[in-house]
């Protein structure tokens, strides 16, 4: 028996205005704080550059809408507390480190067609390593340097 193909899976930013929501099922990413963890960084490199590093905890929720989606979300809290979630975004090239997820909470839900709509949402923190790169200027070689007698004493 051929397996039934998933059905495509819209996933879209919280708070945006004049979008309509897409078909079921759906995800919603809803940025919820960004926090500064510490004090800047900043690191000097030969080339007459610095980057000053900021770290930062973004928390946000992730609501899962439709038929199915306890099995997603279960899924998304799965892989994003264990290290192959820390790997997927080192692999992508991100300076981006899961923290934790939240447990999982179902929450109501009614269409605009006034039916109720499975709907599980779940808290998720990341650290997220801001770098700016910018020219500072220093010195590369020293002129002449000539002695100066300041005591006007002597």
């Amino acid at each position: 028996m051929a397996e039934e193909a998933a059905p495509r899976l819209s996933i879209i930013l919280g708070q945006e205005n004049r979008n309509s929501l897409p078909p079921f099922p759906f995800i919603v990413v809803t940025p919820l704080m960004s926090e500064r963890l510490a004090t800047n960084e900043r690191r000097y490199h030969a080339d007459g550059t610095e980057t000053i590093l900021q770290e930062t905890r973004i928390s946000f929720q992730v609501d899962f809408y439709g038929e199915g989606v306890l099995r997603r979300m279960t899924r998304f809290s799965t892989l994003f507390r264990d290290e192959i979630g820390c790997q997927w975004f080192v692999r992508d090239g991100c300076d981006i480190h899961p923290l934790y997820a939240e447990d999982r909470r179902q929450l109501p839900f009614v269409s605009d067609s006034q039916q109720w709509v499975d709907r599980w949402t779940i808290s998720a923190s990341l650290q997220l390593d801001q770098k700016i790169k910018i020219n500072t200027g220093s010195a590369t070689t020293v002129g002449d340097v000539g002695i100066v007698c300041v005591d006007r004493s002597a």
